[in-house]
């Protein structure tokens, strides 16, 4: 009979701690690879740029404006009555007369064209063969001007404005042309107004810059039939 071996029992003691040992240092190796891998994770995710918001582009339309053309001048030539005057009119306050003007360019035609300012006065009567002038003669007459009365002058005589004229409510002393270079107006003449010849004077005026007058001979009587008085 052979005799068995025996080992002592520190040695098996010693084969359990190094066994221990290995299997300790193979998980901490695990969980060391395992906390790697999470931390390796989270920082590539951290590192990836978060997109910015993208804006819409707004597509901008500027509007050039159109340049307003300027008002051609109208160079006016001596204007006309289209209608009236009646030669003898009466002081009476009631009886109504109406006139019409007729603005003319310097070619001698007709103005078919609004802008043109209107405006009509009585005065003394102008001696035959001199010239009813007017103060602003190359200057500028302005709207504020027109409507105010306009002194005249003969042969170095003040030809003022004779007060008389009574225009009914639609029709006012100073107005524009209508379209076809027209205005008209009623009127009658107060009685204070003295008997005698008399020039009842257009004016026609555009922008205050281009302007031109006339008159024509009427006779006020303070009945009618009477004779016209006095010059």
């Amino acid at each position: 009979m052979q005799p068995r071996e025996s080992f002592p029992q520190s040695g098996t003691h010693l084969r359990r701690i190094v066994v221990s040992a290995l299997v300790l240092f193979a998980l901490a190796g695990i969980m060391s690879g395992f906390a790697f891998g999470a931390a390796v994770h989270h920082r590539s995710g951290a590192s990836q740029p978060t997109p910015s918001p993208t804006v819409p582009t707004i597509a901008q339309h500027t509007t050039t404006p159109t340049p307003t053309p300027s008002p051609v001048p109208i160079l006016l030539g001596i204007p006309r009555f289209a209608a009236g005057p009646t030669f003898s009119e009466v002081a009476d306050g009631q009886t109504s007369y109406t006139v019409t003007v007729q603005a003319i360019d310097k070619q001698g035609q007709a103005i078919n064209r609004s802008g043109v300012t209107c405006k009509l006065w009585l005065v003394h009567r102008v001696p035959d063969g001199a010239l009813l002038q007017l103060p602003d003669i190359g200057k500028r007459m302005d709207l504020a001007s027109i409507q105010q009365p306009i002194p005249g002058q003969v042969k170095d005589k003040p030809y003022d404005e004779v007060a008389g004229l009574q225009f009914s409510a639609g029709t006012p002393q100073t107005q524009p042309c209508d379209s076809q270079g027209r205005a008209t107006w009623t009127y009658t003449i107060s009685p204070g107004v003295q008997p005698g010849k008399y020039d009842l004077v257009l004016l026609t005026d555009w922008q205050g810059i281009h302007y031109n007058w006339s008159w024509a001979h009427i006779v006020i009587t303070k009945t009618p039939g009477q004779g016209p008085g006095n010059d």
